[in-house]
């Protein structure tokens, strides 16, 4: 069974699953253009070939926007303290529609690890604009496995800070966590390609 376009179940996601395609969410979390071969209550997306499990999210960026309004935007019930304007400065400009590929790694990962297996695909790690989006677009993401975004970071009493998107089913944050030497398998790496 070939399934086009959207479906009436689509917007929940962990509702729809698909065999031999990664699952791809659009704005307003429903799905496009995918073939699914079955569809099954799932508790994961598909695996690709290097074994992890990889989600795509179409976001529209907007990069001109300030940390404030796009922290707001996201209607988190909790923000870290240190997530500032002062702490994050904000380069880019313009607005953007990209792919967000949340991977997560069947193993635990250094931070340079995830980053560089990623980068041998042409991606990048995403920055405080690009999670910021995708917490305010697509909020249910971030509640079962935290998002971590690499490519900002923030140093307090010398340990090394990236934004994390986590919650519960109750609540949605927006944090920092620390840099591990290794990152355990149950958290989501975003990614944009180059």
């Amino acid at each position: 069974m070939a399934l086009r376009g959207e479906h009436p179940h689509a917007g929940r996601l962990g509702q729809i699953c698909s065999v031999g395609a990664i699952l791809r969410l659009g704005s307003g979390n429903k799905l496009r253009g995918l073939r699914v071969a079955c569809l099954l209550p799932i508790r994961r997306p598909m695996k690709t070939a290097h074994d992890e499990t990889q989600i795509i999210v179409n976001t529209a960026v907007d990069y001109s926007r300030s940390l404030t309004k796009m922290i707001d935007d996201g209607h988190y019930d909790e923000v870290h303290r240190d997530i500032t304007p002062r702490n994050f400065r904000l380069s880019a400009r313009g607005f953007r529609q990209i792919e967000l590929t949340l991977v997560q790694f069947k193993y635990p990962v250094a931070p340079l690890e995830a980053v560089m297996l990623m980068k041998e695909r042409s991606y990048r790690p995403a920055t405080i604009e690009e999670i910021l989006a995708l917490g305010s677009q697509h909020p249910e993401l971030q509640r079962s496995i935290p998002i971590v975004g690499l490519g900002s970071a923030r140093v307090v009493e010398n340990r090394r800070y990236v934004l994390c998107l986590g919650g519960s089913q109750s609540t949605r944050e927006l944090g920092l966590a620390v840099i591990y030497r290794r990152w355990s398998i149950y958290y989501r790496f975003a990614f944009v390609r180059e």
